[in-house]
């Protein structure tokens, strides 16, 4: 049993998409990765646009808004030249899972043609439509 729960650690999933990216993602991941407060990230990049997603610890639920808004402060200040959404919604990040699943599963190699990018920036652009319906 402790085997398995070990296996299905969320530290090995997906943490982000890179699509045509403009950015560094792996120090962005870095700086959402520091945030004690979090204990799931999930982050997809496309062009200038980063959805990152998160699930707050149990004991900083609380929290949950103030966690949101300094995490995305953190991001800007950091990277002024992209733009962040930045949610804690359950939904978003289950989405931003489903997203990064898709991705690894359609492509098997390095190259992304065109098509496929567009398409993943599509799907982007209705993630941050829905975030910001809900704020």
């Amino acid at each position: 049993f402790i085997v398995f729960l070990v296996g299905c650690n969320s530290e090995d999933a997906v943490p982000y998409i890179e699509q045509g990216f403009t950015g560094e993602i792996g120090s962005i991941e870095g700086v959402v990765q520091r945030e004690e407060r979090i204990q799931n990230r999930q982050l997809v990049a496309a062009e200038d646009i980063v959805l990152v997603t998160y699930e707050v610890k149990p004991q900083f639920r609380v929290q949950k808004q103030r966690v949101e808004r300094e995490l995305k402060e953190q991001l800007e200040k950091a990277y002024p030249s992209l733009q962040f959404v930045v949610s804690g919604d359950f939904k978003l990040h289950y989405e931003a899972q489903q997203l990064a699943k898709k991705k690894k599963d359609d492509s098997s190699d390095d190259e992304v043609d065109k098509e496929t990018q567009n398409k993943i920036k599509k799907e982007i652009e209705q993630l941050k439509e829905l975030a910001e319906e809900e704020t």
